[in-house]
């Protein structure tokens, strides 16, 4: 790759070495990076493809910024960027002190490694534990434009932007034409271009390693269009060229006819067109092409969708057409399902999932029909496997019973010599029998009184009935047989979206124009949606709501009381070892508890309980995810279970082993949805009756350790210090949504388990922050990250967020797991209720500045305004798409608390403050909790980075 007086030969293998000792140099000078960007000046060497791919493993991303640049363009990039860092060899070229010099605030020069230490000294293996696709959005390398038109702005190149590169190289070429990039496939190539190019670096680390190229790399880059008037000017050299190489390409710039046509005479001369934004694009070449005088004009692959569109006269313009499915792409692969389709299935001879343009994805599928007989009959042979690979995907990027089709005898799939499907032939050649699936499941879904016309105002049980069970069936696409009129439609994998369409569409059917979508949330049933909208009304009296709520509460606590059995052991023995059940190990929380449990000496196994059947695989995703230690299998067991039922669904010697060697179980699992009713966390109710019992029959009388919420206090009223004491309290009141009443109850069942004779403890959780010390992402869905999200889309911050919201004492989630095995491993007689919230409280009003710096960072400045204008600017965004079903989720995309509007108004129509939880006797035998900071201004940065990446 490079020479010195002569070649230096660098195999892969000693690339993947520096590239470990830069990770391992990275990690040693600046600590495990998360995102940031470092900036490098350096010579055309090996070092530029260590640096970039070495940085990525370490947590970093490389700027590849030009030594040509000016002053004013480095001080802008750099500062865009926000880069503190610039990487240069040792000793410095003059350059880097003049870049220093003239950037603001803290900036700093370090010395990289020798290109001698890289390729002498042996490095460890430096472990990376992401997977593709799911960091495809990661930042492989930030480059920038040339800055002909301007100061140069940065274009960020992701990995999944080298691996749909890779793709678009190996295009399949159309009969009768030649592949520009397929001519140098296992050859060698003199690449003059310098490496913080984007042809340079593309070449580097994308176009060259999958085809076998060997790369010639030069100390010292000239300019493309020089060395081809160099060429043209001097015969002999033209004649030696001639004979060594193959053939000629020049990019960067335009090459004048005359002098192309010198040179294409003796050397075949192409046209190498790209851009920083978009790469190298894929060129075919026509065999009517004249080589000696057309080699400046460029025909590109047809799969890339470029246009020429009429401009006027004889003038065109290119126009690259990116399909709306690429945003599909981004969140799923495409692939893998197929595979898993064909795979479970023999009588599948192919298929392939589709966007069309579209969020909502189709499959369109080749099989043999003398053993499946008619569509309806095969759809019902081929959905196990169909769910089955849908349980990774996102919700739009699932394959619906109404979005699948099959091809005809007649139009059989197009496939290659060697077997493989040819996609975008054979998606053409359906083009209309796709565009027709999607138009009618549209049609069918939206209801809008065109399939299933309303019956309209009427109080008929009968007719409501039926047109809510219709309307549900038709947008979910369930069948009838699968939801009877008291299933949840929640437990059934009812969304957010969904409940959207269904509140669009019964408001309409039914003529109910003050119909919400929490009205669906607290009556998620066809019956409980009848009897809500018949015979309570949508203007119920607050009084009236309450005394309901009330009422359900206190039956459903006792109710689940009567099913508390008494102990047959001591339900208090100390262990020196622990054996710990932990259900719901696969969401955030659980990822951290369980890390922290595998970390804890005194823990020798432990039992993870999930509802899901792939709980260890999910495991595996979140641990690349947040950069976690791999799971040690001898330690970690995962059983599918469901806690509601009679011994958690196990099987019988799966219970027994439980029975005999569980010491202690930390119950994380819950539903954590407010817009949810009551009714729908019975499930979970049942779950902890099931475990108190469970602990009352074990041979080592396990400690049920409960994680609680802030929200089972709420109605409890004002104390005089304003503190919640560190107890179990009564309320008279209710709270206001089903998942706090959940909490609360369970609460109650524990303290009942104490008088019983149990030893139950819990922990009420606040606000659970994303974590500061890994890679992994606070939730989008909550309530905080989608007001950021909102907010950062709608240019505008609120002002106050309320007195319920007013109290900023969140615990980053991998700080509070820490701080919850600490507890549960507590070995004390007597229930115990613990507060682990931030003993630093702040206000909104400390870290608003900080939000708005952090959107600031992203060039995105934010006005101040009040909390019921900022929300009658995202109900009015929302509002602009509701009847338009595609559009609605992407806007939903980049304004997600039009999702939680319900909770936002709640909130700001709360003009008393709750009770802070009163943590004073958790810090005492906490150490943990005591060196938590307050949250920092670095703390909000990683997280909105980490949001809009």
């Amino acid at each position: 790759m490079s020479y010195d007086e002569w070649y230096n030969a660098i195999t892969y293998k000693a690339l993947a070495n520096a590239i470990n000792g830069i990770a391992h140099w990275l990690t040693k000078s600046l600590g495990p990076g998360h995102g940031e960007i470092l900036a490098y000046l350096g010579p055309n060497d090996l070092r530029y493809p260590a640096l970039v791919l070495g940085a990525v493993k370490a947590g970093y991303c490389m700027f590849l910024t030009s030594p040509r640049n000016s002053t004013e363009a480095h001080r802008s990039l750099l500062g865009k960027l926000n880069c503190t860092n610039l990487l240069a060899p040792v000793p410095y070229p003059p350059f880097v002190q003049t870049i220093v010099d003239a950037i603001p605030g803290p900036f700093n020069a370090m010395g990289v490694p020798s290109l001698d230490d890289l390729l002498t000294t042996e490095y460890p293996p430096f472990k990376y534990h992401k997977v593709y696709p799911h960091d495809a959005s990661d930042r492989l390398v930030v480059l920038h434009t040339s800055g002909s038109t301007g100061i140069p702005k940065p274009i960020i190149w992701t990995l999944e932007s080298a691996v749909k590169h890779m793709h678009m190289q190996r295009l399949e070429i159309p009969a009768g034409y030649e592949g520009q990039d397929r001519k140098g496939f296992g050859k060698r190539m003199y690449l003059t271009m310098p490496p913080f190019h984007a042809a340079g670096i593309g070449h580097l680390l994308i176009v060259t390693m999958p085809v076998d190229v060997t790369l010639i790399m030069p100390t010292a880059t000239g300019l493309p269009t020089a060395a081809n008037l160099e060429l043209a000017q001097d015969a002999e050299a033209l004649e030696y060229s001639s004979t060594h190489l193959e053939y000629v390409i020049y990019a960067g710039g335009d090459l004048p006819q005359a002098i192309g046509n010198i040179v294409a005479a003796k050397i075949p001369l192409m046209n190498g067109f790209g851009s920083s934004e978009l790469g190298m694009l894929n060129v075919i070449h026509s065999p009517n092409r004249d080589p000696l005088t057309e080699w400046r004009y460029l025909q590109f692959h047809p799969e890339l969708g470029v246009e020429h569109r009429h401009v006027s006269g004889g003038e065109y313009e290119a126009v690259l057409m990116i399909s709306l499915s690429s945003s599909m792409e981004r969140k799923t692969n495409p692939v893998s399902m197929e595979q898993h389709i064909v795979a479970a299935n023999t009588e599948v001879t192919g298929c392939l999932v589709v966007g069309a343009q579209r969020f909502q994805a189709a499959l369109l599928v080749e099989l043999d029909r003398k053993s499946l007989g008619d569509d309806y009959a095969a759809i019902g042979k081929l959905w196990p496997s169909i769910e089955e690979a849908n349980i990774p995907a996102p919700a739009h990027a699932r394959i619906a019973k109404s979005h699948i089709l099959f091809t005809s005898p007649e139009k059989p799939k197009l496939r290659a010599a060697k077997g493989t499907i040819q996609r975008a032939s054979t998606l053409k050649i359906y083009a209309r029998e796709i565009e027709k699936v999607h138009t009618d499941a549209d049609e069918f879904s939206q209801l809008g009184a065109r399939n299933l016309p309303g019956p309209g105002g009427v109080d008929d049980v009968v007719k409501v009935t039926e047109f809510i069970r219709g309307s549900i069936l038709a947008i979910t696409g369930w069948s009838a047989e699968k939801l009877s009129d008291g299933e949840i439609w929640f437990n059934l994998g009812f969304d957010s979206l969904q409940a959207i369409t269904a509140t669009r569409v019964l408001k309409q059917g039914l003529n109910f124009p003050n119909l919400t979508s929490n009205v669906i949330y607290m009556h998620p049933t066809v019956t409980g949606l009848t009897h809500a909208l018949l015979h309570q009304g949508l203007e119920d009296p607050i009084e009236t709501k309450s005394q309901s709520l009330m009422r359900e509460r206190d039956e459903l606590l006792q109710e689940f009381i009567g099913q508390i059995e008494a102990p047959n052991v001591q339900c208090f023995k100390a262990v020196d070892t622990q054996t710990v059940i932990l259900t719901g190990s696969t969401g955030q929380l659980g990822t951290y508890l369980l890390d922290t449990l595998l970390k804890t000496p005194s823990v020798k196994h432990v039992y993870c309980l999930n509802r899901a059947d792939r709980a260890r695989g999910r495991r595996q995703e979140r641990v690349a995810i947040y950069g976690l230690d791999p799971v040690n299998e001898a330690r970690v067991t995962f059983w599918q279970a469901n806690l509601s039922q009679a011994g958690f669904g196990l099987q019988p010697e799966q219970l027994r082993q439980l029975q005999q060697t569980a010491t202690l179980v930390i119950h994380n699992a819950w539903a954590v949805n407010f817009n949810l009713s009551l009714a729908s966390f019975k499930p979970q109710l049942a779950g902890v009756v099931n475990l108190v019992n469970f602990t009352g029959q074990a041979r080592h009388a396990p400690r049920l350790f409960f994680i609680s919420s802030i929200s089972s206090t709420m109605g409890y009223g004002g104390t005089n210090d304003g503190l919640m004491p560190e107890t179990v309290i009564k309320t008279t009141i209710p709270a206001p949504n089903g998942y706090a009443n959940s909490k609360y109850i369970a609460e109650h069942l524990l303290a009942h388990a104490v008088q019983q004779g149990y030893n139950p403890a819990l922990a009420r959780v606040g606000q659970v922050a994303g974590p500061i010390r890994s890679h992994g992402l606070w939730s989008k869905s909550e309530w905080f990250p989608s007001l950021v999200l909102s907010s950062l889309h709608l240019s505008a911050l609120p002002e106050t967020i309320g007195q319920a919201l007013d109290r900023v004492d969140w615990v980053p989630v991998d700080l509070l797991a820490e701080i919850l095995v600490d507890l549960s491993l507590l070995q004390s007689p007597g229930v115990g209720v613990y507060h682990p919230v931030n003993l630093h409280p702040q206000s909104w009003k400390d870290i608003r500045p900080m939000i708005a710096d952090a959107l600031q960072v992203l060039e995105k400045t934010t006005e101040i305004i009040p909390l019921q204008e900022w929300i009658l600017r995202v109900r009015q965004d929302i509002e602009l798409v509701s009847q338009d079903k595609e559009n609605l989720q992407i806007q939903l995309a980049k304004d997600p608390a039009a999702k939680l509007l319900d909770f936002f108004e709640d909130v700001m129509q709360q003009t008393e403050a709750e009770n802070a939880l009163d943590a004073r006797g958790t810090a005492l035998i906490s150490q943990k909790l005591q060196m938590v900071d307050a949250v920092q201004a670095e703390w909000i940065q990683k997280w909105v980075k980490e949001w809009v990446q």
